[in-house]
């Protein structure tokens, strides 16, 4: 349930609200508290720099895969709508251009079994 959740609100947030969410609190934090975590900064050991820089790297990589893979999810359920529309239509001048008796018949066919025998 969590889950689900949690994927409506990465999903439903833009981009650009992601950099405000995040760079907004960063910069004042950066701004406020930089006597205080630069020279941590500066102890930090170059791998432990690293890793944090591969983290941070990861998670965009997967943010920018999950947005990517929701813009293509989304084109293929606009490209089924419009073939799904252009069937109805196609299937409703077909049934007009039937006669009744002809538009029961095919209906009658189409949903009743065939005898077995």
């Amino acid at each position: 349930m969590i889950g689900i959740i949690w994927d409506a609100i990465i999903d439903h947030i833009p981009v650009w609200g992601w950099i405000v969410i995040i760079a907004v609190p960063s910069a004042a934090v950066l701004w406020f508290c930089y006597p205080i975590l630069l020279p941590i900064w500066k102890l930090l050991p170059t791998p432990v720099k690293v890793a944090l820089g591969a983290i941070l790297a990861g998670f965009l990589a997967y943010m920018g895969g999950r947005y990517r893979g929701r813009g293509d999810a989304e084109e293929q359920e606009r490209r089924r709508n419009a073939e799904a529309l252009q069937k109805r239509t196609e299937v409703d001048s077909e049934v007009d251009r039937l006669g009744a008796g002809e538009a029961d018949k095919k209906l009658r066919d189409r949903w009743s079994k065939p005898p077995s025998g």
